[in-house]
């Protein structure tokens, strides 16, 4: 027995296979290796349950503001990149299926989500490929449609997403 098992308590067994470990060049005995190995599952799972959780989160209650002039919204706060919500005239559903024929009309543009009361679509331009992110906020208490179209990158989009808003508009008022 060695003279750090014997202070140890230990029945040297356990000394002489971490000496063995340590001349192998292992860093953690394996009897020692399950208290990293366990919390780092626990984080992991934990980490995915939260990111499943806020995929089946609720729609938000109001769009995001705008922050730069390749943005605009009908919930923006600075008047400049404010846009005119889409009225409802009668019901919703009925508003939303022409809305949804005017945006599948729109070259380039795709649903990435679609919730009975929020869209998200991805617009794409057409030489660079540059993203916009289009999106709707159904309001039926109010009867208006709350709409945003933002660039991800640039600071200005020389009026392509106020051209757009205004084109579906265009395009829901002659459908009716």
């Amino acid at each position: 027995m060695t003279p750090a098992a014997a202070r140890e308590g230990d029945d040297g067994l356990w000394a002489e296979h971490a000496a063995h470990q340590r001349r192998k060049g292992s860093r953690l005995a394996p009897r020692r290796a399950w208290r990293h190995t366990v919390p780092g599952l626990v984080l992991l799972v934990s980490t995915l349950a939260a990111a499943a959780a806020d995929d089946e989160s609720e729609p938000p209650m109001r769009l995001q503001d705008c922050q730069r002039p390749s943005c605009v919204s009908s919930q923006a706060s600075d008047p400049a990149r404010r846009v005119a919500p889409l009225r409802v005239d009668g019901a919703m559903p009925a508003f939303q299926a022409a809305l949804q024929r005017a945006l599948e009309e729109l070259p380039r543009t795709r649903f990435v989500e679609q919730r009975p009361d929020y869209w998200h679509l991805e617009c794409r331009s057409l030489v660079f490929r540059f993203v916009d992110d289009l999106e709707f906020l159904f309001d039926a208490e109010a009867g208006v449609v709350h709409v945003r179209s933002a660039s991800r990158i640039g600071y200005s989009d020389l009026g392509v997403n106020r051209r757009r808003v205004e084109r579906i508009r265009e395009r829901l008022t002659a459908s009716r």
